[in-house]
């Protein structure tokens, strides 16, 4: 696929612009089923995500623990 090449004095015209944009917008087009696909392996993966921490609460204890352990290991860092 090609894009025409306006050649004229001056700024591109709205219709320039518009073509352009419609040529870019095809080209992206083209790689639409792999787009789909890591979309859906996304979603799949913020699914199961969270599924493993089954509530907000489970949420926060994950996240407290991963605190925790940056705590410690800094503290352990300052100690050496």
């Amino acid at each position: 696929m090609s894009a025409k090449v306006y050649r004229c004095a001056g700024k591109p015209t709205l219709t320039d612009r518009l073509y352009a944009l419609k040529w870019t917008l095809g080209y992206f087009e083209k790689d639409a089923k792999m787009k789909k696909f890591i979309a859906w392996c996304g979603v799949s993966l913020a699914l199961v995500t969270l599924a493993a921490c089954n509530t907000v609460a489970g949420i926060g204890a994950d996240l407290e623990a991963a605190g925790e352990a940056i705590e410690d290991a800094a503290e352990d860092a300052k100690d050496d």
